[in-house]
């Protein structure tokens, strides 16, 4: 069971939801062939957690797989082995795969740990994702990334949401046609602390999180050192 002090520390979560990822293996990463969306979710990782010489404990990302709805935490409090290189996090991530299939076949749904702060949990057939969700502790806000058109610009942002940006849930669907299998605004329309958003200029989800982090520091620096 994964608890968070949510009073006493600020922990910042980011919950990725792909429809799936393609099957590699060691030798894959060996020879420089880790698939695309593999690589783009080893991207994710690296700027969720890695700074110059030292990882962000503070933050955790989440991995849903649609198609066989499994959860992929990645705890950063816990996380060792993991370093700066896509060696590093795709074989670690392959390692959770791996045993992800193992727990499937056995049809067990408790937590597994993988290698230290690496864990993966597979949803019952009567659990959603939306049970997760509610399974986890306080966000100050629950902050989910759109295209649409009613979405506000991230930088339009209060003073309010940016003093929680710090303890905040972050969803992103990796792909456009992952929205139709899981509608996120719907999922979401229960939380009144769920806010949508969209980055029109960043694309991609790893640029996403690192801007997410950036301004977070930015945050926290300008609070110690008011300008």
């Amino acid at each position: 069971m994964f608890i968070k002090l949510a009073f006493l520390i600020k922990v910042t979560d980011f919950l990725i939801i792909v429809e799936n990822l393609k099957k590699f293996n060691k030798l894959d990463v060996d020879q420089g062939k880790i698939p695309q969306d593999v690589h783009k979710i080893c991207s994710c990782i690296r700027n969720t957690f890695c700074l110059s010489y030292s990882i962000r404990k503070r933050n955790n990302i989440y991995l849903y797989l649609l198609n066989n709805q499994l959860i992929i935490k990645f705890d950063g409090n816990k996380l060792k082995y993991l370093g700066p290189d896509e060696r590093s996090q795709s074989l670690l991530l392959n390692k959770a795969l791996s045993l992800s299939n193992e727990r499937i076949s056995k049809d067990q749904y408790d937590w597994i740990e993988s290698t230290p702060g690496i864990f993966i949990k597979k949803l019952s057939s009567n659990q959603t994702l939306k049970h997760y969700i509610d399974s986890l502790t306080f966000y100050g806000v629950i902050i989910f990334f759109q295209n649409f058109d009613f979405s506000p610009n991230f930088l339009d942002k209060t003073m309010n949401v940016m003093n929680k940006l710090e303890e905040s849930l972050f969803i992103f669907t990796s792909v456009a046609h992952d929205i139709k299998k899981i509608n996120v605004p719907q999922l979401l329309s229960t939380y009144k602390n769920a806010i949508p958003y969209k980055l029109p200029i960043l694309k991609s989800i790893e640029d996403k999180i690192l801007y997410i982090n950036f301004q977070i520091d930015r945050f926290k620096e300008n609070k110690v050192h008011p300008k």
